[in-house]
């Protein structure tokens, strides 16, 4: 099943996230909802693995504690592999 994001429902969710709208939720808080109403519902394929929500929350949860004892913060910014190197 194609689960792309249309034109409209992105339009949708960047007006939400963009007016405070009361429907706008965070990517976590959302994902944390979904998980406690179907946690065996599938969350997230890469690599053709797919995790449920359940075990998606799971692994965000212990990653999560892994980085905060080594002194990460919340508002940690990472760099993606589309974002151009550094040099140094």
């Amino acid at each position: 099943m194609d689960r792309t994001l249309t034109t409209a429902t992105t339009a949708k969710i960047a007006d939400a996230a963009t007016t405070g709208s009361a429907h706008a939720v965070g990517l976590a808080e959302w994902l944390t909802r979904r998980a406690a109403r179907a946690p065996h519902k599938p969350a997230l394929t890469c690599n053709g693995t797919t995790w449920n929500c359940g075990e998606l929350i799971d692994r965000i949860e212990r990653t999560s504690a892994v980085l905060a004892a080594g002194g990460a913060k919340s508002r940690l910014l990472t760099s993606s592999s589309a974002s151009p190197a550094r040099s140094r």
